[in-house]
Order: structure tokens, then sequence, then C-alpha cells
């Protein structure tokens, strides 16, 4: 009996502790309480408290910031009992934190398989799911956190971005507004409103609102870069350069790590300068403009290009030196990433660099093209190249680009002729539609085809018509005249409420009046393309008459 009541005093006393620990840790004493937790442990309790000790002290190494350490406990506590359903949570969110939404979700599904009705893990899960783009099912279970746990910040928030990711403006609006009625000082709620406005176009809301949560937390990261973005859209370029650097904070974007000195504008004369791509192809397109701008500032311009581009920029004005991206790197005075130049080269809307065309494309690949497709060629149509779907893995490409399928109406316009310029996903969808005035060029040749040909193929159109993608900054480049469909949420790049660029003076933007809405869109494009066939056929009607007179 003796032994049993020792037992029983050790185990209040292992209890007592870890509740003054657990009580030490939430009053943000968190030293003493990592050590009383730490104290437990050399104690050698019984597995169930070892994996609870294990777990608190996760926790409390968590939120000292030492995450990896934390990760280490969590993964001891499950590892002692791998039924510990609040452990999976937790190391879940750290997980998530660390941007590994593969670990998260595996944890966060054991976590509910375990506790059905753990609140917090669904809200969690629903933070992983957003983080997927799995909006539907992250609205579900977040719906479900919500009913068990009304009060619960976080999931009126994620609900928010769930509704953001999907386009439903209105409903996210709703969502995050029902957070911020529990919590005004919640920072992220307040960033993902001024998300919502950013996306809505309403960007001067969109800024008070980062503005009020850059207040409560002032470095936190997405927010500055949203902010970036909203600013940037606007046309305040000034403001909205420097903030974009707060891009190289994010966990997905860290800064290129070189020997050279990174350029902050120092004089260029006689000096040689790498420039290095570091986002997508069209990105890398629209801003190799700048090797332009620092080659007449006297620089020598080494261009480390991405391999789908080398072909195709090996003419681009002000390229001194291509390197293909992976080939050794020569040395240099300077480097700079392409989109640090607009801020570091002052541009404002007024001051875009568009000396356009700053691509040559090599006459002889254009005259290819021109007798490949010279056999399917309709006599006397206007010739309009076509690209509807960008990279699927952009986060607003299911907004942005256009299944081919929609095109249909637009195909049958009289004295018009189309011809694919798409290249990689979405060339599938050809199979699908038999039209006569649709032709696949890209078929014609046996080769592959790279940015090159089709370069070469946009020479030998009389229109392009695109989704915003690499096609529609490379058509605009060359001064194609270019017609892209803007959705209702798009990037900041098109500013708001034009039908201009100044990026690219040969473009015409045809916005999306609703999202998704894109049959009203090609309705209105049908129109003008029609005007312009017919403009075409009285101007050689006009032209022949001359000549027989």
């Amino acid at each position: 009996m003796a032994d049993i009541a020792d037992d029983n005093r050790l185990l209040n006393d292992w209890h007592q502790r870890m509740a003054v620990g657990i009580k030490l840790s939430n009053d943000g004493d968190l030293p003493k309480a990592e050590q009383i937790f730490r104290d437990i442990l050399q104690l050698t309790p019984p597995q169930p408290i070892l994996a609870t000790a294990h777990h608190n002290l996760g926790i409390c190494l968590l939120h000292q910031g030492r995450s990896n350490e934390a990760k280490d406990s969590l993964v001891e506590a499950i590892r002692l009992e791998p039924t510990y359903a609040q452990a999976h949570r937790s190391l879940g969110g750290l997980l998530h934190a660390e941007e590994d939404e593969d670990g998260a979700e595996f944890h966060l599904r054991k976590a509910l398989s375990l506790n059905k009705s753990d609140a917090e893990a669904l809200n969690n899960l629903g933070a992983v799911l957003n983080a997927r783009r799995k909006y539907s099912e992250a609205i579900i279970l977040l719906r479900q956190a919500i009913r068990l746990q009304p009060a619960l910040v976080d999931a009126y928030n994620n609900l928010g971005i769930s509704f953001t990711g999907i386009g439903a403006l209105r409903t996210a609006r709703k969502w995050l507004e029902k957070a911020l009625d529990l919590d005004p000082h919640n920072a992220a709620a307040h960033a993902n409103l001024g998300n919502v406005y950013k996306e809505a176009k309403r960007t001067s809301e969109a800024l008070a609102c980062y503005e009020i949560a850059l207040s409560i937390s002032p470095n936190t990261v997405t927010t500055r870069w949203n902010r970036s973005l909203a600013l940037l859209q606007a046309g305040n370029f000034e403001e909205g350069w420097k903030e974009y650097e707060w891009r190289w904070r994010r966990r997905s974007t860290p800064p290129r790590k070189l020997l050279f000195p990174h350029w902050q504008g120092e004089e260029l004369q006689g000096k040689s300068i790498l420039l290095h791509a570091e986002q997508g192809l069209g990105d890398t397109i629209q801003f190799i403009r700048y090797a332009s701008v620092l080659k007449h500032q006297g620089a020598n311009v080494v261009f480390e290009c991405p391999q789908p581009l080398v072909e195709l920029l090996r003419g681009c004005h002000g390229v001194d030196v291509l390197v293909p991206e992976g080939a050794n790197l020569p040395e240099v005075d300077f480097h700079s990433p392409l989109m640090s130049l607009p801020r570091l080269c002052g541009t404002t809307l007024a001051t875009i660099p568009a000396p356009i065309p700053y691509i040559e494309v090599d006459p002889a690949k254009v005259s290819r093209w021109r007798e490949a497709i010279f056999h399917v060629v309709i006599p006397r149509a206007v010739r309009v190249g076509i690209a509807w779907q960008g990279n699927p893995n952009h986060p607003w490409d299911s907004f942005r680009s256009v299944p081919l399928r929609e095109w249909q109406p637009l195909l049958h316009t009289p004295g018009v002729q189309f011809f694919s310029l798409q290249t990689g996903p979405g060339v599938e969808q050809l199979d699908a539609i038999k039209n006569e005035r649709l032709v696949n060029p890209l078929e014609l040749i046996l080769q592959p085809a790279d940015m090159a040909d089709l370069a070469a193929l946009i020479q030998n159109m009389d229109v392009i018509l695109s989704v915003d993608t690499a096609t529609a900054h490379l058509a605009g480049a060359l001064r194609a005249q270019t017609w892209i469909l803007v959705a209702a949420i798009s990037d900041w790049r098109w500013l708001q409420d034009r039908d201009d660029t100044p990026w690219y003076p040969s473009v015409r933007l045809f916005r999306q009046r609703s999202l998704r809405n894109w049959s009203q869109l090609f309705a209105r494009v049908k129109a003008e393309l029609t005007a312009f066939a017919t403009s075409r056929r009285l101007s050689a009607a006009t032209l022949t008459q001359g000549v027989m007179q």
C-alpha cells in the first residue's frame, strides 16, 4: 500500500509541476516554464506524462522562436504517444508555419482522425488547404470549426482567405469583418481585408487596411508585400518599388547569394553587371528591357538567362553576354535581380523605358514560319494568333486562363483565321475543338518549337489575342498588335481602369467586367475583330481600285 501511495504522490507531484509550467508559459515567463518541463523530463516520469512534457516543452520553445528544437520535442511526444491528438495538431501548425504543407496536412488529418471535434485542428487544416489552393474543402472545415467554437477568430480570418481564393470577394469581406468584430486588433484580418479590397481594385481602402495591420504588426512580410502590389497597381511606383523589396523576406523567395556586390545605383561606366531572372518567363521578358538602360549608363551587361528564353534573348538589346542558367558565371562588378531594376533606375509611371521592340527576331526564322503556314492560310483573312492558358501553377491561373472551349463563339468571326500560339499546358485542349478556322501551326514543324519560334510566328500574325501570360509579354515586346484579355482579378502591372499599358505601346487591354464572365468579354472582342477585318477588306479594295485606275 505504501508503494501505491508513493506512486500517487509522485503522479500528483508531476501533475502539479506540469500545471505550474503551463501557467508560467501562459503568463509569458517562458524561460522558467521551459526549465520546469526539462526538470520533469529529467525525472523520467511514466510515458504519458513524458509525452505531455515533451509537447508542452515544444510549445514553450515555439513561443521563444526556437522552431527546430520545438519540432524535435513535438516529434518525440508523438513517438512516445502515437495517438496524442494535440501533439499532432501542434506539429501540424508548426510545419504549416514553415510552409511544409505536406507534413502539416498529414499531422492535422491525423489529429482530426483522433478527435473530430478539435476546432483548432479544423482551423489549422483549413489554413493548410488554403495554402494549397484547395479552397472548397477548406471552407467546409472552417465552417465546422466555427460551429464548434464560435469565438475562434482565426477561423473567420481563414474563411476570408478561402473566399478570396475563389474570387467571392463580398463573402470574403463579410467573414473578415466578423473576425474584426471579435478582435479589432487582429493584424492578419486587417491585412486580409486589404487583400480583398486590392483584388476589387479599391486601392485606397486596401492601403488603409494595410496601414492598420502594420500599425499593429509593423514587420509582417506578407502585409508589406501585398501593400507593394497595391501601390504598384495604383501607379504609385516611387513607393511601390521600395515596398516590393520585401519579397526577399518571404520564405518562398529568398534572395540570391552571389559573391558579387548587389548593385545599389552606383556609377556603371566601365563596369560589368550581371542581371538574373527571378520570377516567370513573362516577367523576364517584361523587365529585360532594363538591359538597355544599364547599357546606356556605360555598363557591360551580362544576363543569366532561363533556358526556355536562351534562343529568343540572344537578340535582346543591351545584353552584351548571355549566359544560360546553370553555366558558369563570369566575374562581374555588380549583380541585380531583374525586378529590382525599376527601383534602382527610379522608374515612375511616366518614365517606364519602352524602346520597343527591344527583342530582335531572326529574319530567316520569320521567313521559315511564313513558308510553313503558307498552304493553310485563308486568302485575305485576318491572321489572329491566340494563347489561352498560362502557367497552371500561378496562384491566380484559374481566373486569368480561359479554356479553349469558351473561345468557340469567337472562332466563327467572319474574315478571320485563328492560329494557336499555345505551347505546354493547354495544347491538349485543341483535340476537342474542330474548327477549320483554327490552325495549330506548331504541328507543321518536326522539331519542338521554342520561344524564338513563337516570336517568329507572332511576326507572321496580324493580331495577337492572349490571356495574361508570357506570350502576351513577348508580343508586346516585339511591338506586335496585341490584345490581352484581363480578368477582373488581375496582376498589378495592368494598373486599373485602363485599356492601354505604358509597358507596351502596341497592346490593348480588354477587361473582364465580372469575374469568370468571359462570354461578355468575347462578345466585345468579336465586335472589334469584325470591325478590324472589315476595315482591312475595305483598305485592300481601295488599294486594288487605285491600281486598276
